[in-house]
């Protein structure tokens, strides 16, 4: 079967969760003999429009390149990048949508006309513009469906110069022009039950609310990772905690660092790995850390994760945002380690009972189960003992994709 995926950003450009798990199926879709390939999308405006190709592990990769003056805006409606992706996918069986961000917003409704689409919600976008419903103003909540007051507050400062009631207007047409792209797929898929739950309210098929159609396949762990030695109950300090992906606010990484700082000189020590998304970062945990050991690591692949990992007591992850998925905790347990997570999204749901889950930006909490962990160090010893001794992997989704592509292909043909 030929398969186009269709997303944001090639994985060679920068690597979010959306990029590992597109990459990783892709492998492994085609490892199961179908002929697959990537058309993306970048951040980097150009001077030409035409599209750029090259490969990634072997897989036929086309870069839609963006001019100056298609721009990131509530509408995002770019068609001339919505046809030069259609032209790209030309001949294939299926196309799996997994974002809009660098394209454009009637991506699905253009690949249509060629070949049955499927989507994946791989974060909020189709329901926010913010991606993960997180207002930079924490006395904003997100509203009800349909109801745009609290929206337009909330991207007003990225909005200077639009009058409210415009800005209403605009997000008002946005939801519809997504509910129109998620009409037209065959098949809208979210990679965990949590996220599927959340964004069911905020997405219409006609009358038909869409948590009755969305699908959960769950992307499984995109590295092959070796499990490695973690110290028993009775390790003596520092006790390693291990925190890595892009790191940033947002993640949780400064409420760990803050979180750790109150104990003693040789306590704990934390090693961070990835990338930093905000460029003060590296100057916010210096001022923040007190006497804490902190180990810094920028981009790392297996081997440097593995390596990082021994002698890590737990994984932590204290994300402040809504996480449609946690691919971080899939690798955390997959090395073998416990993980401590946030109550945001679905990085509980990954845990099976190994680990703990503690309140999303509460630092005293934090501390307070670290505080717990440094007077029993064995208690992590029986969350260890349900990690699952065989993680879902990548392979485990793409079996499950082909059913469902040979299903939609099959009812297409009769």
């Amino acid at each position: 079967m030929k398969v186009a995926f269709v997303s944001q950003l090639d994985p060679q450009e920068f690597q979010g969760g959306t990029e590992l798990v597109v990459r990783a199926t892709l492998r492994a879709l085609a490892a199961r003999g179908h002929d697959v390939r990537l058309v993306v999308g970048t951040q980097r405006p150009s001077v030409r429009p035409e599209l750029v190709t090259a490969t990634l592990d072997g897989i036929p990769v086309v870069r839609v390149p963006r001019l100056a003056h298609e721009v990131y805006d509530l509408e995002i409606l770019r068609p001339r990048l919505a046809h030069a992706v259609l032209e790209a996918v030309r001949g294939v069986d299926i196309v799996h949508v997994h974002h809009w961000f660098t394209l454009s917003s009637n991506l699905a409704r253009t690949l249509s006309e060629e070949a049955p689409v499927v989507i994946t919600l791989h974060d909020a976008f189709a329901t926010c513009p913010r991606f993960f419903r997180r207002s930079p103003d924490p006395a904003l909540a997100c509203p009800p469906p349909d109801e745009f007051a609290a929206c337009a507050r909330c991207v007003a400062p990225d909005a200077p110069g639009i009058p409210a009631g415009e800005l209403e207007r605009r997000l008002a047409a946005r939801a519809r022009s997504f509910a129109a792209e998620l009409t037209v797929a065959r098949a809208v898929l979210a990679p965990s039950r949590a996220h599927a739950a959340a964004l069911a309210p905020y997405v219409q098929r006609a009358s038909v609310r869409a948590f009755d159609r969305i699908q959960v396949i769950e992307p499984g762990l995109c590295r092959e990772l070796a499990r490695v030695a973690r110290p028993d109950g009775a390790a003596t300090a520092p006790l390693v905690v291990l925190h890595f992906g892009n790191l940033s606010e947002a993640k949780g990484t400064l409420d760990l660092v803050r979180a750790l700082a109150p104990f003693p000189p040789g306590a704990f020590e934390l090693r961070l790995l990835g990338p930093a998304l905000e460029p003060d970062l590296g100057a916010r945990i210096e001022r923040d850390r007190g006497a804490l050991a902190v180990r810094r690591q920028g981009a790392y692949g297996e081997r440097e994760l593995e390596a990082a990992a021994v002698g890590a007591a737990l994984g932590a992850f204290p994300s402040r945002l809504a996480e449609s998925y946690g691919l971080v905790v899939d690798e955390s347990l997959a090395l073998g380690l416990p993980s401590w997570v946030s109550d945001r999204g679905a990085l509980g749901e990954r845990l099976h009972g190994a680990g703990r889950v503690l309140p999303a930006g509460d630092v005293a909490a934090w501390t307070a189960a670290f505080e717990a962990l440094r007077s029993l160090p064995s208690m992590l010893d029986e969350e260890q003992r349900r990690i699952p001794p065989q993680p879902r992997r990548a392979a485990d989704a793409a079996a499950e994709l082909e059913a469902l592509y040979v299903s939609i292909a099959g009812a297409r043909r009769r």
